[in-house]
């Protein structure tokens, strides 16, 4: 389905193999889906029933898994149609909105998401007051064009924190950064073992 859906073209470093997503995506994806859709279908069927003709009714639902992955394409679509790209493989960059990209830290990697509304907000927060108008890094266009010399500036700072204190001060500051976890540190994790995730 991730093959014929077109997802492991994109996902995966340009000179290798796709990279596979983790077992039992493709159905979360679906069951979001569907969840989704069911939901929705009962708020209406609430509606219709407390409404001025408050007459029976249902609704069908048809989910298809295919379906689901080939919309789970980020802009591909959209790219396509506009500009005639066919998205390939980027690695661990995302260059329409860069800075999206995987960076180590002192105890491992962190997920860094820098969305142009947020750009300075992430300078101030790395004490880089310089880079917001840097003609290398100024506009999302240039980031992009830039992506190895803004990997350095940021990979400098990324080294001097852990990635929990890197996910918690970007939580404090409405930023998109996350931990990215071993095996061994996701079953310890309290709030997943708290939830009871792990069976």
């Amino acid at each position: 389905m991730l093959a014929l859906s077109g997802l492991l073209a994109s996902g995966g470093d340009p000179a290798r193999e796709p990279l596979q997503p983790p077992a039992g995506i493709v159905q979360r994806m679906a069951g979001v889906s569907c969840f989704t859709g069911a939901v929705a279908a009962l708020w209406g069927q609430e509606a219709a029933l407390s409404g001025p003709k408050a007459e029976g009714s249902h609704q069908d639902m048809d989910f298809a898994i295919l379906d689901v992955l080939v919309t789970s394409h980020e802009n591909a679509i959209s790219r396509y149609s506009y500009t005639g790209d066919v998205h390939k493989r980027e690695g661990n960059r995302l260059r329409m909105a860069y800075p999206w990209t995987l960076l180590p830290c002192k105890d491992g990697h962190v997920g860094i998401i820098g969305l142009p509304r947020q750009w300075d907000v992430l300078c101030l927060w790395m004490e880089r007051e310089d880079l917001i108008n840097d003609p290398l890094f100024a506009t999302p266009h240039a980031r992009s064009e830039n992506a190895d010399a803004l990997d350095a500036e940021m990979t400098a700072w990324t080294m001097r924190h852990t990635k929990e204190d890197l996910f918690r001060e970007c939580q404090a500051r409405h930023l998109p950064v996350g931990a990215v976890y071993t095996e061994a540190e996701c079953l310890e994790n309290r709030h997943l073992t708290g939830r009871g995730f792990f069976v």
